[in-house]
């Protein structure tokens, strides 16, 4: 059982908010670059549209 103080939870929220955020960009990076690499025969077959990512946590 955790016995955090509201504060702490406040800190904790919104470090996994940061988290998320981080992840979402690098996944937008990723397929920023994937959907470059692709050339002659490959070119415009990268790997499509960016997911929506994962929500916030509420």
């Amino acid at each position: 059982m955790c016995l955090c103080t509201l504060s702490e939870l406040e800190t904790l929220l919104r470090r996994r908010l940061k988290a998320i955020d981080h992840l979402n960009g690098d996944m937008k990076t990723a397929y920023g670059i994937a959907n470059t690499l692709g050339t002659g025969d490959c070119a415009n077959t990268g790997a499509g549209e960016v997911p929506q990512g994962l929500s916030h946590i509420s």
